[in-house]
């Protein structure tokens, strides 16, 4: 054809086309239908005439030379085929919007050129270029600039600017912008916005060239860029100007007719992709879809024009001959003597009222038919009377019956709605009857629904993802007879009447949906079906050709659309289609599918060439987005066929990273270096590391040394590290590159080849991460500094799993305990890892972890199907499942075995890509295992006795560490064991520990478990004694949950039994490990505890620790809700507790032996080493925690002894000599950390370096004083301080009292016996008094230590004396003038929250206490921390005992708790009061004095009242200026000596500018932070724990000023008072034979004395005691029974306080006031009811007061008598000096 013929064709083609796609875009039918029909035949004759043309000029001369064809295919290019066809390839891009059917016609004309281009390829191949030609490489050069802007604001820009720009370049692949080096904007308010085509931004504000604003930036995110640029409304600079520059790579010159093919593969693949859209279109939106009725009832399509059925669920169905729709059918119709028969025995059975006429007979018959044919058992009736000669003669069964009553029930709706539609006004209204008889004839169209059919349709997931819809009745009401049907039994006919209720439901809609089901189920089919012709057409070289990857990545990208979705299944929108439609889908995709598999399979990433990697990659990648979707059981035996978890499983070592080892060079000189520099720079980060990173980073953060030393002690700082591929927390085991500055990486990122991009790299200003960098294993810690091991490893042969670097072996002083300088060791070099030549695809890390992704949910969603108890699938998809879950496990056991074994092969060069990803993915597979394994009673559902047997044998080796898995696995591997022990037959467990170590099992019939009980018990032991407490903590917790369990809990018992009898002779340590089984073993945060965790504001959460790290005090935890990692503090993690009962009557007669035993050898003061009292400890939790958790009431009656009371109660009342603001539960980790101490670190010398000094010190002291012997006072500073407490409070002389202590030989319980011997006999001493005394014979060893300040000191005994009248003293002025409150705890604070605080300072404690005694261990501390221990859970077993005492008829007094006195029963409850545990101490004393003798109700109440005589509490007072001043700051210390609880009070008038002006208070450590400011209702009293606090008070520079801020710190612990108060609380309102005068008068005192809330306290019970007589039925009497004249102090002082207050102006009465008030108004009406108010008047008047008056009036007197010249004796008087 001649050029200009050609170019006139293409012309007019061009022309036409244009107007069909005008006629397709107008909207209007017949426009659109012409359109298309001009495209489909104007298509159809270009193809036809290309593929004649192809097949007679090329394709027929295949005979020809090469050069030949060549030739022939040049001159086709300058012809109609390539021009024309070209041409129609491109425009038909444009339409593919069109109709999907038109599109496969599309298709379906184009395929035969599609084929003859592929027959072309292998007649000429060096036209078509394969992915490996060389003529690729020769495109690869460097960018080339495509285009340049440039933009540029005003100078200065404007306000409220919003301008955004586009930059868009077709085939770019970055874009560079340059700024200019004036650009400045107002920072952070002002910015511009760069948005590349990814979604990545990137904000610019302030001044450019500085590192929030480089001066140049790109990005490489797309062909596209969003520029914006926004301004506020205030502030503008300079503004921006820069220029965008836009770089790609040049266009690659290809043959015509090869880029023809490509087209077409496009073209082809676009067209496919529209088509398979249909799979994705969520039609769900329709009620009718979306409802029960729909899935059930007509998926399988109608039956219209066939007399053969299909009724079953898509996959397997079959035809069903079925005799009883013709039968119902006749019987609708009235044409069949036998149907009628069978109809008129029903109505006579059910004899309903017939009305409405034959109209609506017909239609509640056609009902009624509905009925028995979709009810599966009424089915199989009526096809039984069907095949009899006279079913009328038959009986009808009663659920035939109830269909016929539910068919009525619809008659009187019919009717009604009848006359509604006559009655209106339209003539054109559908007759209602007639609507229902059609649907219900319309259902005996539909297979009859099945058993099956009624559940989920065998469905795997439900596919909707939403909740089933109910089709709402309104119209149709449901009759009595509808409600009555079983909805279990007939819930088929639920959904038939709903569906005939709904009148919007009708016949044509559903048949509307139908065939639109049915029509896209065709051309979903015949898309797949063209898809796996055209993979089979262009194929036969390879499978993976440019031409196919075109075509997949067209044909799948409906899938990339539906990313961020749930994977929907193949043929979730095509229900209702029919089941042969579904099946013809199902095979096209199933053959579709299996293309991809089949090339997958038989791709070796080995062999192949390193060009062709990305295609197979891509292939992978578009396989995968096929098999992600929820698949349905009938997809299984096609899952079998393919072999998924095989195929998914060599796709994740297919995608793993190989790396190259290599050994280090590096010299020791240069690891030394960096060693000294490091120890400089550790102890300068803990510190602080902000300061510290702050004075050593260079500009940026790029220092690599810097970094590698916060990687390397990154467990030791207050740092987290990060993945840097996927972003999750690292705890322990990482890779770190040598190369790159800061880089870390997780496992699976590593074995995947991530290569991840920082920032600064896309800016263009960092190094890049290259293929051949080097990674180091942060696998081994050096045990000495803690450091991650990156240089050469000192590997310890005598010592277990012991590794230093080395810097600690050339440099360290002292070795951790069990290791000296004299072991034989081995130098390990370091290995460093690196990539293996070939270059790794960046599809590979995604395709990595999307497989396994894939494979972990397949293999839990079948787990879950197998162990569902009625899932409603048939017996032929279970045993498919089983089959596919079988696989998965071998293959998951297949996975641990290659590290199990010796993995020789990961450790050398040879390592292949199992073993590697086996080797870095432990964590993975056996936290999938985890997860596969099910709930109780379900194991052998999931897992056969081989494979149970095998994976307990595999992970009883890994737990002990008899593999090559790291510990972390090893931990999550033991935890795994005990969930397969838990539900594993006793022997199978013995067999697999038998198989570990090498013995043979059980020979006995009956295995009791003893073998695997004695394994757990040995292991555990192991661990403890090496001070491996964490494995400890996870086995004791196992063989708990174990002996939970029925056939465990005997074996366990009688193990825990043998070990405990042993305990009386030897101390060994299984009989202290089978203590901690029964007690429970110490908080240790450990890798695998199960913990609650409660950050601030986030609520309780359950979790479970996988590191926890001891210096920065934080622990890295994974939540079992979301699955996600989080760092917490550990002040907000405690321990998941489970009741523990596995104590027997046996144990627990051991245990009171050993308690009562040593109890009586301390009572004695006899010898006791510190392991005795360390198990004394251990047998007192034990009984404590069987009190608590024990069911058995009866098995407790051991604990009512009197002398196991007496001697707790002796025990009980010993000073621990520890800091108050220790907990239990940290105390008990102190003497476990102590008690794994090596025995041979222990030294018998009870002096450290410390106290030698100061006994040197105090003799130097005493010879320079031997010269003042005849001094008064004592000498040592202890009887100095004594002696000026008690010389200050009783005014004995220093004579008397430097020879009681001489008497007492200087020691403290000779001193205190001293002291109720001579003193109480003597003088009187206070509570008060005594209190100061004990804390001044407080062990002194710590002076420099202000926590010592708070020592515990025991019991503080009271001595009963002569009760006595009070002097008279003033009442205190109150300290605080914030609003007083009675509440113990601040309304912002719960007890939880103070709870957490006080273990946080208890933690902090333990770690100074570990620090200090871990050099320099001595028997005498052990002793010491183990007298603790017994002291306060002998305490908190005491009070257990008391709150709930259990000797019936046995009344409690001094005698039977051993004291010496009835009062001392005061001085116990006070003593459990100032214990951790006891947190109800009302409910205590209630029960105390319920059982207690009446004698010691007296005692008891006096002790009370010397109890809240104690001292008033010591507060400190801060405060600013008032108002304060602007820019002027003030920060402080508070500090009480002595305090464990600090308790902060605020001024009512606080008030600063809020956010601006704050107020911040915290701890010495920083934990606790708390900013106050705006009005005085944010300023919320609160507790701190500990003895100091730091304020510091920031102000702004506004012009806004306030009145200020106040607070007093007072101590919040709770002492005596609190005791005393409770108990006298609880005497005056249980009891009557109390002497209330006594009491009376020593409360007047006590509220005299008290301050603040003690004041308020005493008040209420002063109240209390006037209520008392305001009870009494006499109405007077001669003389008042208390003295109520003793309220004069408090009188004056109420006097005072009402001045102050009404000069403040304060409006709101204090509570104070109000208690005052109504305390007065109680005692005047009382003084007028016993008629002394006179006296009680002339004693409350204030006579200072009334003189001043006198001599205000006679001065007024006198005034007036000399102004009017009166001499009078006013006058007189003051003339003679009346003025003083």
């Amino acid at each position: 054809m001649a050029a200009p013929l050609l170019d006139l064709l293409c012309s007019l083609q061009y022309s036409m086309l244009s107007w069909c796609h005008l006629q397709l875009e107008s909207g209007i039918s017949d426009h659109m239908q012409a359109g298309s029909d001009l495209l489909i035949k104007w298509t159809s004759v270009v193809t036809r005439k290309v593929d004649k043309i192809f097949r007679e000029c090329l394709i027929s001369r295949k005979s020809e030379t090469e050069s030949d064809l060549l030739r022939s295919v040049e001159l086709l290019q300058q012809t109609f085929v390539g021009r024309c066809l070209r041409q129609l390839i491109q425009c038909l891009f444009l339409f593919t919007n069109l109709d999907r059917s038109v599109l496969i016609k599309l298709t379906r004309m184009l395929f035969p050129v599609v084929e003859d281009l592929e027959a072309m390829s292998t007649m000429v191949p060096s036209l078509f270029w394969r992915y490996d030609s060389p003529h690729w490489s020769k495109t690869l050069s460097d960018h080339v600039v495509f285009r340049t802007w440039e933009s540029e604001s005003t100078h200065n820009y404007a306000n409220n600017q919003h301008v955004t720009t586009t930059f868009m370049c077709p085939g770019a692949s970055s874009y560079h912008v340059k700024f200019d080096p004036l650009c400045e904007t107002e920072k952070r308010y002002d910015y511009l916005e760069f948005t590349d085509a990814k979604g990545v931004k990137k904000k610019f504000d302030g001044k450019s060239g500085t590192d929030r604003w480089p001066l140049s930036n790109t990005f490489c995110g797309g062909n596209q860029l969003l520029f914006l640029f926004h301004s506020d409304g205030s502030n503008n600079e300079w503004g921006y100007k820069f220029t965008v520059t836009a770089n790609g790579y040049p266009e690659t010159p290809i043959e015509w007719i090869f880029d023809m093919q490509l087209q077409c593969a496009k073209l082809l693949g676009a067209l496919v992709g529209t088509a398979l859209e249909y799979m994705l279109l969520d039609d769900s939106a329709d009620e009718t879809i979306d409802s029960d009725m729909w899935s059930a009832l007509f998926r399988g399509g109608s039956i219209f024009g066939r007399r053969t059925l299909l009724r079953s669920i898509s996959g397997r169905y079959g035809i069903c001959e079925s005799s009883a729709n013709h039968f119902l059918v006749q019987m609708v119709h009235g044409d069949h003597e036998k149907a009628d028969g069978f109809l008129g025995v029903c109505r006579e059975k059910c004899k309903k009222l017939e009305y409405g006429g034959a109209e609506v007979d017909s239609a509640v018959t056609a009902v009624f038919a509905a009925l028995l044919w979709h009810t599966q058992p009424l089915r199989e009736e009526v096809e039984r009377l069907a095949a009899l000669d006279a079913p009328d003669a038959t009986p009808v069964s009663s659920d035939v019956l109830h269909a016929y009553s539910m068919a009525e029930s619809i008659r009187s709706t019919l009717v009604e709605l009848r006359q509604k539609t006559q009655g209106g006004d339209t003539d054109d209204a559908e007759d209602p009857v007639q609507l229902c008889r059609e649907k219900a004839e319309f259902l005996l169209k539909f297979a009859g629904l099945t058993k099956i059919d009624n559940r989920v349709c065998g469905r795997l997931v439900k596919l909707s993802g939403k909740r089933s819809r109910v089709l709402s009745t309104d119209k149709f009401a449901r009759s009595k007879a509808d409600e009555n049907v079983p909805t279990e039994k007939y819930a088929c006919m639920r959904l038939l009447m709903d569906f005939i209720r709904e009148s919007s439901l009708t016949k044509d809609k559903v048949q509307e949906i139908l065939e639109e089901r049915s029509k896209r189920a065709t051309i979903i089919s015949d898309a797949l079906d063209i898809a796996a012709d055209f993979l089979q057409a262009s194929s036969k070289s390879d499978i993976f050709e440019l031409p196919n990857v075109l075509f997949l990545k067209e044909a799948l990208s409906c899938l990339g659309r539906n990313s961020g979705k749930t994977p929907c299944h193949y043929a979730e929108r095509i229900d209702g289609c029919g089941l042969e439609l579904e099946n013809k889908v199902r095979t096209a995709f199933y053959r579709f599918a299996r293309k991809l598999v089949d090339a997958v399979v038989t791709f070796d990433r080995a062999t192949t060439a390193p060009s062709a990697l990305p295609l197979y990659d891509f292939g992978q990648a578009c396989l995968l987005h096929l098999l992600d979707m929820p698949w349905q059981p009938y997809d299984f035996a096609f899952l079998q066929e393919i072999r998924l978890p095989l195929l998914l499983m060599r796709m994740v070592h297919g995608t793993v990273t190989v790396h190259d080892m290599t050994q280090s060079d590096a010299s020791d000189e240069k690891e030394l270096a960096d060693y000294a520099q490091f120890t400089k720079w550790l102890p300068e980060c803990r510190e602080g590391f902000n300061n510290w990173y702050k004075k050593v980073s260079r500009p940026g953060g790029k220092d690599r040394l810097v970094q590698l030393f916060i990687a390397r002690f990154s467990d030791h700082l207050d740092v987290e590290i990060e993945c840097d591929g996927c972003g999750i927390a690292l705890p322990g085991r990482r890779y770190r590159c040598l190369q790159c500055t800061d880089m870390d990486l997780c496992s699976a990122c590593f074995i995947s080849g991530l290569k991840p991009q920082d920032q600064l790299e896309a800016e263009g200003t960092a190094e890049v991460h290259m293929d051949d960098h080097e990674f180091v294993d942060f696998m081994f810690k050096c045990d000495c500094c803690g450091a991650f091991i990156v240089g050469t490893r000192i590997h310890c042969k005598e010592c277990s799993d012991f590794d230093l670097c080395i810097g600690c072996y050339h440099k360290a002083e002292q070795f951790p305990a069990g290791h000296t300088a004299a072991h034989t060791v081995i130098r390990h070099p370091l290995i460093k890892l690196k990539n293996s030549s070939k270059s790794e695809c960046i599809l590979q890390a995604y395709i990595h972890q999307h497989v396994w992704l894939l494979f972990s949910s397949f293999t839990l969603t079948l787990t879950g199907l197998l162990c569902a108890e009625n899932s409603g699938i048939e017996a032929y998809y279970l045993q498919a499942a089983a089959s596919l879950h079988a696989d998965s496990l071998e293959l998951v056991r297949d996975c641990l075995q290659l590290v199990a074994a010796d993995d020789a092969a990961a450790k050398t060069k040879t390592a292949n890509h199992a073993s590697e990803f086996a080797l870095h993915s432990q964590e993975r597979i056996i936290g999938l295992l985890s997860a596969m394994i099910p709930t109780s009673g379900k194991l052998q559902k999931v897992l056969s006795g081989a494979d149970n047997l095998g994976f307990l044998t595999l992970l009883f080796k890994i737990s002990k560490g008899l593999t090559s898995h790291d510990s972390t696995t090893a931990h999550m591997a033991l935890a795994v064991l005990g969930q397969l022990l838990r539900q594993s037959d006793l022997g199978t467990c013995s067999k697999a520990v038998s198989d570990v170590e090498g013995g043979t099992s059980s020979e006995s019939g009956a295995d009791d478990g003893r073998v695997t009980v004695n394994f757990l018990f040995n292991f555990g032991v192991q661990c403890l004694t090496r001070g491996g407490q964490d494995w400890a903590s996870v086995i004791v917790r196992l063989l708990q949950r174990l002996s939970n369990t029925q056939p465990w809990r005997r074996t366990i018992l009688d193990y825990i039994t043998e070990c405990i009898d042993k305990l009386q002779e030897d101390v060994s340590p299984m009989s202290v490990f089978s203590l901690f089984v029964s007690s429970g073993f110490p908080e240790i945060l450990a890798t695998g505890l199960e913990v609650k965790y409660n950050e601030i504001g986030t609520g309780d959460r359950h979790g479970i620790i996988i590191k926890h790290f001891a210096d920065s005090g934080k622990s890295l935890l994974v939540d079992f809700e979301t699955r996600k990692r989080h760092s917490v503090k550990n002040q907000y993690i405690s321990c998941k507790h489970e009741a523990v009962d596995i104590i027997n009557s046996n144990h627990l007669s051991v245990f009171l032996k050993i308690v009562k035993r040593v109890t009586s050898a301390i009572k004695a003061k006899e010898k006791v080493d510190h392991q005795a009292l360390w198990v004394l400890a251990l047998c007192l939790k034990t009984l404590y925690c069987a009190y608590l958790n024990s069911t058995d009431r009866t098995l407790l009656a051991g604990l009512c002894d009197k002398q196991l009371v007496q001697g707790l109660l002796h025990l009980a009342s010993l000073a621990t000599e520890f800091s108050r603001q220790w907990v239990v539960q940290d105390l008990e980790i102190l003497s476990l950390m102590l008690y794994t101490t090596d025995e041979s670190k222990l030294t018998d010398e009870n002096k450290t370096v410390k106290e030698s000094v100061k006994e040197a010190k105090a003799k130097s002291d005493k010879l320079s004083k031997e010269s003042s012997a005849e001094s008064p006072v004592p000498s040592s500073k202890r009887a100095k301080i004594c002696c000026k407490v008690l010389h200050e409070h009783t005014n004995m002389p220093y004579s008397e009292l430097k020879e009681l202590f001489s008497k007492s030989e200087d020691t403290n319980d000779l001193l205190r016996m001293e002291i109720y011997k001579d003193l109480f006999d003597t003088c009187l001493i206070s509570a008060e008094v005594f209190a100061l005394f004990t804390a001044a014979t407080a062990d002194l060893e710590e002076d420099g230590n202000e926590d010592a300040k708070a020592i515990d000191t025991g019991m503080l005994r009271f001595v009963p004396r002569v009760w006595f009248e009070r002097k008279q003293r003033d009442a205190e002025p109150e300290k605080c003038t914030g609003n007083q409150c009675l509440m113990e705890v601040a309304e912002s604070e719960s007890c939880e929250d103070l709870l957490t605080k006080q273990r946080h300072r208890s933690s902090q404690l333990l770690k100074q206490e570990l620090a200090t005694q871990s050099a320099n261990l001595t028997r005498k501390y052990l002793y010491k921390v183990s007298l603790a221990l017994s002291v306060l859970y002998a305490r908190h077993a005491l009070a257990e005992l008391l709150a709930d005492w259990p000797l019936a008829g046995t009344v409690i007094n001094g005698e039977v708790l051993g004291c010496s006195d009835d009062s001392q029963v005061a001085c116990v409850l006070d003593l459990l009061h100032r214990a951790d545990d006891a947190r109800d101490f009302q409910k205590l004393v209630s029960c105390v004095l319920q059982h207690c003798d009446e004698a010691c109700f007296s005692p008891m109440a006096q002790a009370a009242c010397y109890f809240m005589e104690e001292s008033s509490l010591e507060s400190r007072c801060e405060e600013s200026d008032h108002p304060y001043e602007i820019g002027v700051e003030k920060k402080g210390r508070v500090q009480i000596p002595g305090a464990s609880l600090l308790c902060i009070n605020f001024d009512s008038r606080c008030e600063t500018e809020a956010t601006f002006d704050e107020l911040i208070i915290r701890t010495d450590a920083g934990q606790d932070h708390y900013a106050f400011s705006g009005k005085n209702d944010q300023w919320q009293n609160f507790y701190l724990p500990g003895d100091t606090l730091y304020f510091k008070f920031n102000v702004d520079s506004g012009d806004a000023r306030a009145w200020g801020w106040k607070f007093t710190v007072t101590d919040g612990k709770m002492g005596q008072f609190d005791s005393g108060y409770v108990i006298l609380n609880c005497l005056l309102s249980n009891c009557d034979s109390l002497q209330l005068a006594e009491i009376w008068s020593s409360l007047v005192y006590v509220a005299c004395k008290q301050t603040d809330r003690h004041r308020l306290k005493t008040i209420e019970l002063l109240l209390k005691v006037l209520a008392s007589f305001e009870s009494t039925t006499t109405t007077s009497q001669l003389s008042s029974p208390i003295d109520l004249t003793l309220l004069r102090p408090l009188w004056i002082f109420y006097i005072v306080l009402k001045a102050e207050s009404s000069d403040s102006n304060v409006m709101i009465v204090s509570q104070l006031k109000r208690a005052f008030c109504e305390l007065f108004f109680v005692a005047e009406t009382l003084a007028q009811r016993w008629d002394v108010s006179h006296e009680y008047q002339v004693a409350l008047q204030d006579y200072e007061a009334l003189r001043r008056l006198v001599y205000e009036g006679a001065l007024n007197v006198a005034a007036i008598g000399v102004a009017i010249g009166c001499k009078n004796k006013a006058v007189d008087w003051l003339g003679k000096g009346g003025v003083s």
